[in-house]
C-alpha cells in the first residue's frame, strides 16, 4: 500500500507561483504606501532651491530684485514640474526645467507674514496656480510671495511651508524668510 500524506512537486511548484504573484503584488503597493513618489518631488525641490540659492548669491551684481527663483507648477496630466530660473528677463537667462513628481502627489503651500500664522493662507497647485520662491541676491533669504497672477509682490508676505502629500504620508519643506534657509520632515 502506497503512502498518500505531504505534497507533490506540483501542488508545491504552484503553491510558490501563487504566492510569487501576491508577493510581487504587494511590493509594488509598497511604494503607494510609504510615500515614495512624494519624497522624491519634496527632495528634488529641494534641491532645486539650494541650487537656486547658491546661484543668487554667487550673481549678485546687477541683478533684479525677482530675477533669480524657482516656479513649482503642475501640468494638466497632473505632472509636476520645478522650474529654475536665473537671469530672469535678461539675455544671460538659465532655465532649467525638471519633472519632480507625478499626479499621486498633491503640492501645497502655506504663504502669511512673518511671526504670526493668524492670517496664513495655504494654496494648492494645479491649473493655473503656481509657487515661485525667489531668493534676495544680496542675503540669501526669501524674497516676498509673487502672485502668479500678474506677477504683483504681496507685501511683507512669504512663503512658510511646501507641503507634499501622497495618501496619508505628508513631507513639509519648512522655508524660514529671516533666514533663506530650509529643512524638510516627514510628518
Amino acid at each position: 500500500m502506497r503512502d498518500e500524506r505531504g505534497f507533490s512537486l506540483v501542488e508545491l511548484i504552484v503553491v510558490i507561483a501563487i504566492i510569487s504573484v501576491i508577493g510581487a503584488g504587494a511590493y509594488s503597493m509598497l511604494g503607494l504606501m510609504n510615500g515614495k513618489y512624494a519624497k522624491e518631488c519634496a527632495t528634488k525641490t529641494q534641491a532645486a532651491l539650494s541650487q537656486t540659492r547658491v546661484a543668487a548669491m554667487s550673481k549678485s551684481k546687477g541683478a533684479a530684485l525677482y530675477d533669480v527663483y524657482i516656479r513649482i507648477y503642475a501640468e494638466s496630466n497632473g505632472s509636476i514640474y520645478v522650474d529654475s530660473v536665473t537671469g530672469h528677463g535678461t539675455s544671460d537667462e538659465v532655465r532649467t526645467t525638471e519633472l519632480i513628481g507625478n499626479s499621486k502627489v498633491t503640492v501645497t503651500a502655506v504663504k502669511g507674514r512673518r511671526g504670526t500664522e493668524a492670517l496664513d493662507s495655504t494654496v494648492t497647485l494645479g491649473g493655473t496656480t503656481e509657487i515661485i520662491v525667489a531668493f534676495n541676491r544680496a542675503d540669501g533669504t526669501f524674497n516676498e510671495v509673487l502672485s502668479s497672477e500678474g506677477g504683483v509682490k504681496e507685501t511683507n508676505t512669504y512663503w512658510k511651508k511646501i507641503i507634499f502629500t501622497q495618501g496619508s504620508v505628508e513631507y513639509v519643506l519648512e522655508l524660514i524668510p529671516l533666514t533663506g534657509k530650509f529643512s524638510l520632515s516627514r510628518n
